[in-house]
């Protein structure tokens, strides 16, 4: 199992020999993901306001969104489309019939987390840890351990 994002989708599509699903995320006392998106904003000091929100309004209506959807390049900012037969489907993407259905499940889940100035070198650390284990050159108490020293000695 792995948590990851929207964006593979497109590379397990073309794995062979591997099953694969998505499931909505889960919990226990409370449940919690994020929610990466491709955010469109309009800064304060724009010398174009109004045009700026036109653009934003094209590019989140049902015809804009169901050519990202089309093209399999990302979930739809749009409702309408998120519930589409076409996304739902997930035929899309997937080239195969997938639980498109978690995206729109797990919406009211979604929590902002606090912004971490060392995100990226925390990826990194946890991401060579863990490659290391996926390969078995280290076991899970050890790969455990080191992730715990690195990421303490990062945020330091």
């Amino acid at each position: 199992m792995i948590m990851t994002g929207f964006w593979n989708i497109s590379t397990l599509r073309d794995v062979p020999d591997i099953n694969w699903d998505i499931a909505p995320v889960w919990g226990n006392v409370a449940r919690g993901t994020v929610a990466f998106g491709s955010g469109l904003a309009i800064t304060s000091g724009s010398a174009h306001p109004e045009e700026a929100f036109q653009i934003i309004n094209f590019l989140t209506d049902e015809a804009a969104q169901t050519v990202i959807v089309e093209r399999g390049e990302d979930a739809p900012a749009n409702v309408n489309v998120l519930n589409s037969e076409l996304f739902l489907s997930g035929e899309t993407f997937a080239n195969r019939d997938i639980y498109m259905e978690a995206f729109g499940e797990s919406a009211d889940a979604i929590i902002a987390l606090p912004l971490i100035p060392q995100w990226n070198e925390m990826q990194s650390v946890m991401g060579t840890t863990l490659d290391e284990l996926f390969i078995n050159a280290i076991d899970v108490p050890t790969a455990v351990d080191q992730m715990q020293f690195d990421l303490e000695d990062l945020l330091q």
